[in-house]
């Protein structure tokens, strides 16, 4: 039997591993709205949204979050209808 050379191995990029996931999740109650706007969550603990956007969704009441995650939801609507058309 011939033992596979480690140096033909072909190796495929997991883009996953990548991520870049360097925020710290503070607020517990901003991860629904995190992942409502797109934003990627690891163990309840850490997400890929950029820390300047954290702090500015941080500050908002809940009223403002659904407001945001409301306007996100029909900007892309709108695209995609205005794509359609």
């Amino acid at each position: 039997m011939v033992e596979p050379n480690n140096s033909s191995k072909l190796t495929i990029p997991n883009p996953y591993l990548t991520l870049q996931m360097n925020t710290y999740i503070e607020h517990k109650n901003l991860i629904p709205y995190l992942l409502e706007l797109g934003w990627m969550i690891a163990k309840d603990t850490w997400t890929d949204c950029p820390q300047k956007v954290y702090d500015k969704l941080a500050k908002l009441s809940v009223d403002d979050l659904e407001l945001v995650c409301m306007e996100y939801h029909s900007d892309i609507t709108s695209d995609l209808v205005t794509n359609l058309t």
